[in-house]
């Protein structure tokens, strides 16, 4: 099994993101499919409670390279290209 590491934006949820998270869980409590509409802006997962989430991984957005030196690897975020409203960076590893 292997590991894998990645790297996300978090724009805290504004109105918005709040309405259609509830309209995605009460599509989910009805037992009814979700639409493609919801399905997209939540980039086919479930809400994060935490707010909307954008992939900073490598070679998905130009605010986060690779890094690689010596015995390390993992992720160099320029803060300063980071997406607007951004609030946190969430690192994590996933296997």
């Amino acid at each position: 099994m292997g590991m894998s590491m990645h790297c996300l934006a978090v724009k805290p949820a504004d109105d918005n993101y709040c309405r259609k998270a509830a309209a995605y869980h009460a599509c989910e409590s009805a037992r009814i499919p979700i639409p493609r509409e919801l399905v997209d802006f939540f980039e086919g997962g479930e809400p994060d409670p935490t707010g909307t989430t954008t992939s900073l991984d490598d070679r998905k957005h130009e605010s986060c390279a690779a890094f690689e030196r010596d015995a390390q690897q993992g992720f160099e975020v320029d803060i300063t290209k980071l997406p607007p409203g951004t609030r946190f960076v969430r690192f994590y590893c996933s296997w």
